[in-house]
């Protein structure tokens, strides 16, 4: 029961402190949204770093850096943790989101300006997927 509220509770913070720093204007400049009416490469570019430096904030608030503290074995436990964790979250998120940025904004962008359509992207998975 306490495990739950407390996750709950790491939620309730992280979604409470992204919206104290955007609203109060505490954020950093460099992590900000933007919005253009074309969505060109700027306007992609600014907020992908912004999403990726969001990403980094929950991930450091949700999930622990270490899952055994001490004793035998807890070298190696922590670090195939973080391996998988970078395989199977961070790895795939990162190849969708910039796979993305580069298909829409990067060749999406141009046929918009050739008065042409996006009519769909298709995104195949990573080498290991």
């Amino acid at each position: 029961m306490y495990f739950k509220n407390l996750k709950m509770n790491k939620k309730t913070i992280a979604l409470l402190m992204i919206i104290f720093t955007s609203f109060l204007g505490k954020a950093q400049s460099r992590y900000t949204c933007t919005c253009e009416s074309q969505k060109g490469q700027f306007y992609s570019g600014e907020n992908i770093n912004a999403c990726f430096h969001a990403i980094e904030f929950v991930d450091t608030l949700l999930f622990p850096t270490k899952i055994k503290k001490e004793g035998s074995g807890s070298q190696l436990i922590n670090t195939a943790y973080r391996f998988s964790k970078l395989l199977l979250i961070n790895y795939r998120l990162s190849d969708y989101i910039m796979t993305m940025n580069h298909e829409r904004f990067g060749h999406g962008y141009r046929a918009l300006q050739a008065q042409g359509n996006i009519i769909g992207i298709t995104y195949n998975p990573p080498a290991p997927f």
